[in-house]
């Protein structure tokens, strides 16, 4: 089995060694190679809760242990050093990943945040001493499972999403506030002119427009009869900035919800279901699965960004 028994990449024709620490060991220390200033800490952070969502999915078989101390880490606030340059994504944020989990086992650098909110590096085991969290013990499959991912890439996605999203609402209710303070005519932001050119974008841009501060106090005055392009078109252009963004929107949303690894399992996978209540679980129904004897399940409990542990009682394994 690639990683377990055999070796990784062009090793893969050679027997592993029988020591899965050790072969966890090797992996993690053959790609911590990264190059370039780090990642920001927020997008750090962004990476290892997409990799633990994806990880609990149940495809990539790591071991429950594992998991279980990269999510107390992380609820911990502890935020691993990453450098920014390395990454191929396409097959898996090997490089980023493995600067990741060096650092969750006490063997990298982690930010450390002062009370005026500036972030500093120290190394990973003196934040998780002080802090009293426990580091990562890496095996072979774990180790493998963890940095198999596109966790890297695609929390730098949703942060340049969000920040190009919120660029656009800047451009909208900035157009706002010149066309107000120009005097000028607000008609071509009307919704009965978006309504019948039947682009979404282009109607949210001219309600953002609208609905500036000020903007209500356009067009009191003499003006000629048409305003300059970069004022009158403006919806059309913040609009299809707005389209793009939605569409690119709906792709990021699935990504998360989805087992972004590049060596999926399906042997032993858990299929507990979650109720509406904290900290509980319910079972899928009796013919899709056979009783599960070992290994808790995990969910994310109600806030997306804290991880709680599942009651093993009623778990059922596939």
């Amino acid at each position: 089995m690639y990683g377990l028994t055999q070796g990784f990449g062009p090793l893969v024709e050679h027997t592993a060694a029988t020591d899965s620490g050790r072969q966890a060991a090797g992996l993690l220390d053959h790609l911590t190679s990264g190059q370039g200033p780090a990642l920001p800490p927020q997008v750090a952070r962004t990476m290892v809760w997409l990799r633990l969502h994806g990880m609990a999915l149940g495809h990539s078989a790591a071991a429950p242990e594992v998991w279980q101390a990269l999510a107390e880490q992380w609820n911990a606030g502890f935020t691993p050093v990453v450098p920014q340059d390395g990454s191929l994504s396409a097959s898996g944020d090997l490089v980023p990943l493995a600067h990741a989990a060096q650092a969750a086992a006490g063997r990298g650098q982690a930010w450390r945040r002062d009370t005026d909110g500036t972030w500093h590096q120290e190394p990973s085991a003196d934040w998780l001493r002080r802090h009293g969290t426990a580091p990562v013990e890496w095996d072979a499959r774990s180790a493998l499972a963890f940095v198999n991912g596109t966790s890297a890439c695609l929390a730098r996605a949703l942060h340049n999403h969000a920040g190009l999203a919120a660029l656009a609402s800047a451009v909208a209710e900035g157009t706002g506030r010149l066309t107000a303070l120009l005097g000028a005519s607000p008609e071509p932001y009307d919704d009965r002119l978006s309504a019948v050119r039947r682009q979404a974008g282009q109607r949210r841009a001219a309600a953002l427009i609208r609905a500036a501060p000020d903007a209500g106090g356009a067009g009191q005055g003499a003006r000629r009869l048409q305003e300059p392009y970069s004022l009158r078109c403006a919806p059309q252009v913040v609009g299809a900035v707005l389209d793009q963004l939605s569409f690119q929107g709906v792709c990021w949303a699935r990504r998360p919800r989805a087992a972004p690894t590049t060596r999926s399992s399906w042997t032993a996978r858990s299929c507990t279901a979650a109720t509406s209540t904290p900290r509980r679980s319910r079972s899928p129904p009796s013919s899709t699965c056979s009783v599960c004897t070992s290994s808790p399940s995990w969910r994310n409990g109600n806030s997306p960004w804290c991880w709680i542990p599942r009651t093993t009682e009623g778990s059922r394994r596939c």
